[in-house]
């Protein structure tokens, strides 16, 4: 049924003389090629055995994101909270440090990722969300809040994010797109889910027992993606994956400096969008339920553009769908500098969304595609800085444009012109390298410091 096959490879001894190597010998003697995908019945065994354990770790990095992105369900806590401690609009400081807590975090944390187990990392994250949620729920005093929800569970929350990051930029390859997107979607997309169930818990319970709640139901996802983890290296066995450029030099070379502009300039009018859209309604004439209607519409087209998009890249390219995402915000914000009508703020606000979440999942898998995955996590935290910027600026401009609640097109027309730009950057992005998946420098000389070990 398998017939012998006949291999006539050699290895020279010192004298020169010819002997039959013990690969070869194997091959005469097997009924079968030696390699584990061609035994009859294995089905693959060694190739599945590995598909396996990407499949187990997305799924791990997707199920920790997913519990992480309930940090932005504040906005239903923030009322009762701020109702119970007496303390006004200064609650709205408990959000803030939870996101600067956040960026900080992910900054710091891309250097851990490239170097300590990913299992590791989603402990010590579960360890500061659960106590930071735990000591909000029995918080007294404003300062307390701020330190739990908002250092801890905001550090935790940071630590969480890169690892699955860089979990998901390792496990995949050939659908890098779709993997990055799917875990960035899953951390947008939670937020959606937890906000109802949230105010459900409020509206029974009271917030103290709805963030114990919380509590639970995040620290035991967090544990279940920590348990998928376990045996995950941090350097894949791909031979890719031990190359590529240091942080160091990513910021001196230009594509590294031109994908850093293009995620800042492309994701200030996502976040001025996120952060102002339901104001903005009110600007238009539109009632609050219409801009709770649009808070959850922009939500959804991120959530959407981040796995959307991400797949259509692994197809088209990941420079082009940077280009077209920049694109995208370019015209929208630009329809609404244009354009007073409270009806287009529905299309241009959604597409706003997808181009934003496209941006939050194209820009980590193009930097392991462009400068190797032996330093992933570091790259994307730099990268990752272009949106720490980008999220102080965009609503601090928005506040300061569309504060007088009488026009907004000022604020559409920044964004509009920054996005441009932005769109400049990508298509000298595109023209300037070419993806690594041949080359982690992107056929540039680099200096031996400066690559991966």
């Amino acid at each position: 049924m398998f017939p012998k096959r006949k291999f006539t490879d050699t290895v020279k001894s010192v004298k020169g003389r010819g002997i039959e190597s013990r690969r070869t010998r194997l091959r005469r003697t097997r009924p079968w090629p030696v390699g584990p995908c061609h035994r009859p019945g294995a089905a693959c065994m060694a190739t599945s055995d590995r598909s396996e354990s990407h499949v187990r770790a997305f799924v791990g990095a997707g199920l920790a994101a997913a519990s992480l992105g309930t940090l932005y369900a504040w906005s239903v806590l923030a009322g009762p909270i701020s109702d119970a401690l007496e303390r006004g609009a200064e609650v709205a400081l408990v959000f803030s440090v939870a996101l600067a807590a956040f960026a900080v975090t992910v900054m710091l944390a891309g250097r851990f990722t490239d170097r300590v187990a990913p299992a590791r990392l989603m402990l010590g994250a579960t360890a500061s969300v659960v106590l930071g949620l735990v000591l909000a729920a029995f918080a007294e005093h404003l300062v307390t809040l701020v330190a739990g929800y908002g250092v801890l569970f905001g550090a935790g929350n940071g630590l969480g994010y890169a690892t699955a990051v860089a979990v998901a930029n390792r496990g995949a390859t050939q659908r890098r797109g779709l993997a990055v997107g799917s875990v960035v979607g899953a951390y947008a997309v939670s937020a959606l889910v937890a906000a109802p169930l949230l105010e459900a818990g409020v509206r029974h319970a009271g917030w103290r027992a709805a963030l114990l709640g919380l509590t639970v139901v995040v620290g035991i996802g967090l544990l279940i993606g920590a348990f998928l983890l376990t045996g995950v290296r941090v350097r894949s066995v791909r031979p890719e994956a031990t190359t590529g450029l240091r942080p160091k030099a990513v910021l001196r070379s230009p594509e590294g400096r031109y994908l850093w502009a293009v995620f800042l300039l492309g994701s200030f009018a996502g976040l001025m969008t996120l952060s102002h859209v339901a104001v903005v309604a009110e600007v238009r004439g539109l009632t609050p339920a219409d801009g709770a209607t649009l808070v959850a519409l922009v939500a959804i087209g991120n959530a959407s553009g981040r796995v959307g998009v991400g797949a259509a890249s692994d197809r088209f390219g990941r420079l082009a769908a940077l280009s077209v995402a920049t694109s995208v915000a370019t015209g929208a914000a630009g329809l609404l500098a244009m354009l007073a009508s409270p009806m287009v703020l529905y299309p241009a606000a959604v597409l706003l969304g997808v181009a934003y979440g496209a941006l939050a999942g194209l820009v980590p898998a193009a930097t392991a595609d462009l400068f190797g995955t032996a330093h992933v996590g570091g790259n994307v935290a730099v990268m990752f800085s272009a949106w720490g910027l980008a999220g102080v600026l965009g609503p601090s401009v928005g506040a300061a444009l569309i504060g007088s609640r009488t026009d907004d097109r000022a604020a559409w027309a920044v964004a509009a012109t920054l996005a441009l730009v932005g769109l400049v950057a990508a298509e000298r992005l595109r023209r300037t390298c070419r993806p690594a998946s041949s080359s982690p420098t992107s056929g540039r000389r680099v200096r031996k410091r400066d690559r991966g070990a």
